[in-house]
């Protein structure tokens, strides 16, 4: 490796680290101990640096150091580079016996349970291809060449301890390696100085819990991993080597997420593996899988997980994967167990909440600009549907939980889609575009969902029970009563749980009274934005992660909160509460922007329900003159003369024909040239023109 040394590597040791920030344009708060959000993983206050130690670490990126170090973090660069923007040219090598250079690859950070940094690990490509990994240990103040005096711990401990103690830990060759899995939001971690060096004192970092090992494709990396479970043996709950299918010789797991490989898919792998056991004298470890266990846990998936994971779970468990098809769905059928019913058990698992401190502000934009990036909505609809996505994560936390609206006029303006996009970021979802009553308030009771109902239109006109159902789930402690059993014993059945509706038209008026409205109307040609796909909806997942976090962390301030509800009242009041009380926590501009969209949305609930009595009086109208088309000024001077109706005093003077065209238009009725019997042919409405609003905005 080559040896440092040099007056400009002086130089560049010499630039405050307060300095290069501010040059950097990388704003902190503090005075000695300076945090903000990290310029490479962002964040809030993730990322920190010690005016005074003159060191900087990042828990989001498991890194940190000095100056160099920092800018070889944020450039993505050498060692020499960082000197040379520091200092302004490169540093004088001494290479020893070597011939060439060494190439810096990369630096790890271990952080100690607390968060410190306790070991620092540096690779280095020698020009002979051997590796050297020099290790530091961090003394309190800066790092000194060495191991530390204390004993080995897992690369991510604090992420590892934070991890769901049910869930798999991957356990891998190297940082890197574990690195890339824990992007997937799988709990992954490795030790120090590679293949073979796993030591005792890391054993107990992983009692009762279940360790995959994950090997390189190399001979090193499977005795690797048979040296870890042996040490793992009687310590771990469950031990298994898991075998990476498709790789090369010496590839490992980053090479095979490169090429497409997902956490679902290395979930199975990991099922499919044999649990590990010592081999008996003088003959190999060969237990066989449980593949009934692996085969329902396939049964369990959704048919794009099922997908993404299907070739990989049939090479593991050995069968051509048209046989695996022909299993999974009859596990499927039989609801991946032995009970002999149809269809498959409810499986709504809750998003892990992520392991860092979730700032709210922060979160709601990140949420609006994740959603944006695949639809255009009408000013404060965004805002609107990302609060109501948080909500769904702490519901239980008030009163109320308003249902979520979207609605349209026409097909094809993005219902369906924005459910898609929801499903990535509530908790628990269920969609459906059809639902018996039964499956409805049985779902609620055992799984505590949020149901996504799609094609409303098409089914909860009709259907009395359904709305009551959904007008019950506003209020928490709402119930719908059903008698059970052959003894037909009354029980009651809980209702309360989020619900977005879409359809075209409007809610029902009592569904309509108890949400919050995202209206969405079809998207111009001009205005592009990107395809959702829910199989490559990861950076959805993570906002659910932290949705759940943030909604965890705030359960006490959540639930006590009792927002300023400006002149808002009675069940308008109840559904914003929720919404009011999220953004007044989330801080920043959020306050103050949803209450202006709320105040946008009452008065356009006003001018809903207006509409809503216009098209009364037009149709009791069409219906007194038995007539198929009528003049506008024939309608206009029928309305101004209706004494208990606005139209009269309509924004301070009598309607007008243009003012009724202006309220018509939104339902996509507009005045035509119309021929009367007498001949002439005035300004005027088809009756024609109106069956559409009538039938989805008046009760029969």
């Amino acid at each position: 490796m080559s040896t440092r040394c040099g007056a400009s590597i002086d130089r560049a040791r010499a630039v405050r680290i307060e300095d290069e920030c501010t040059r950097r344009g990388i704003k902190l708060k503090g005075q000695i101990e300076r945090t903000g959000p990290c310029p490479v993983c962002g964040g809030h206050d993730r990322f920190a640096i010690n005016t005074k130690k003159q060191v900087w670490n990042c828990r989001g990126c498991s890194k940190g150091g000095d100056v160099i170090s920092l800018v070889q973090h944020i450039d993505a660069c050498d060692f020499d580079q960082a000197v040379t923007t520091l200092a302004g040219e490169p540093p004088k090598k001494s290479n020893g016996r070597g011939n060439g250079k060494s190439r810096y690859v990369g630096t790890w950070i271990y952080h100690d349970a607390d968060g410190n940094p306790y070991l620092k690990v540096e690779r280095f490509d020698k020009p002979d291809g051997t590796k050297v990994y020099p290790q530091y240990h961090w003394n309190g103040t800066r790092w000194i060449k060495g191991k530390p005096e204390g004993p080995k711990i897992p690369y991510r401990l604090p992420e590892l301890l934070d991890s769901d103690r049910t869930e798999p830990v991957y356990i891998f060759e190297g940082e890197k390696c574990a690195d890339a899995a824990a992007k997937l939001g799988l709990a992954a971690t490795s030790a120090s100085e590679g293949a073979g060096k796993w030591t005792s004192d890391l054993n107990e970092r992983f009692r009762d819990r279940i360790a995959y090992i994950v090997l390189d494709n190399d001979e090193p990396g499977a005795k690797h991993a048979d040296h870890i479970a042996a040490n793992l043996a009687g310590v771990a709950r469950e031990v298994r080597i898991v075998t990476l299918p498709g790789l090369a010789h010496k590839e490992d797991v980053v090479d095979w997420i490169e090429r497409g490989g997902t956490r679902e898919q290395l979930d199975v792998l990991g099922d499919a593996a044999p649990k590990w056991s010592p081999p008996s004298e003088g003959q190999p470890n060969n237990e066989t899988a449980d593949d009934q266990a692996v085969l329902d846990r396939l049964a369990k998936l959704s048919p794009i997980e099922y997908d993404r994971a299907r070739v990989a779970a049939a090479k593991q468990l050995g069968v051509r994967a048209p046989i695996l098809d022909r299993l999974v769905e009859a596990g499927r059928e039989k609801g991946g167990g032995d009970d002999g019913k149809q269809g498959r058990p409810l499986n709504l698992p809750a998003p892990q909440p992520w392991p860092d401190p979730i700032v709210g502000a922060e979160l709601l934009a990140e949420t609006v600009e994740a959603i944006t990036r695949y639809m255009v909505l009408p000013d404060g609809a965004a805002e609107t549907t990302a609060l109501w996505a948080v909500h769904t994560h702490c519901f239980d936390y008030f009163a109320h939980s308003p249902r979520l609206a979207i609605t349209s006029p026409e097909k094809g303006c993005g219902k369906t889609l924005l459910l898609d996009i929801l499903a990535s970021l509530v908790a628990r979802p269920i969609p459906t575009s059809n639902a018996t009553v039964s499956a409805i308030f049985r779902a609620v009771e055992t799984a505590h969902p949020t149901l996504l109902i799609d094609e409303a239109d098409t089914f909860l006109r009709d259907d009395d029970e359904l709305r009551g159902i959904l007008n019950a789930g506003h209020r928490k402690g709402g119930m719908v009563l059903r008698t059970v059993g052959d003894d037909h014993e009354p029980r009651q059945f809980s209702a309360w749980a989020p619900a977005a509706i879409a359809m075209i038209g409007q809610l029902p008026d009592t569904l309509h009274d108890r949400s919050v409205n995202c209206r969405l109307d079809r998207r111009k040609p001009s205005e592009v934005v990107q395809s959702f796909r829910s199989d490559r909806a990861d950076h959805m997942h993570v906002l659910a992660r932290k949705m759940a976090r943030w909604a965890a962390d705030n359960e006490a301030r959540l639930s006590a909160a009792d927002p300023d509800m400006g002149d808002l009242q009675n069940r308008v009041a109840d559904n914003w509460r929720p919404v009011f009380a999220m953004a007044d926590l989330a801080g920043g501009t959020w306050p103050a922007r949803v209450r202006e969209i709320a105040s946008a949305a009452a008065a356009a609930r006003s001018d809903e329900s207006n509409r809503t009595l216009l098209l009364a009086d037009v149709r009791d109208l069409f219906a007194n003159r038995d007539a198929d088309r009528l003049p506008s000024e024939e309608i206009i001077a029928h309305l101004n003369a209706l004494e208990d109706r606005p139209w009269p005093e309509w924004k301070s003077k009598p309607l007008t024909k243009a003012g009724l065209a202006r309220l018509l238009k939104p339902l996509g009725i507009e005045p035509a040239n119309i021929r009367l019997p007498d001949g002439r042919v005035p300004k005027g409405y088809l009756r024609s023109t109106f069956a559409d609003a009538f039938g989805r905005y008046l009760p029969l």
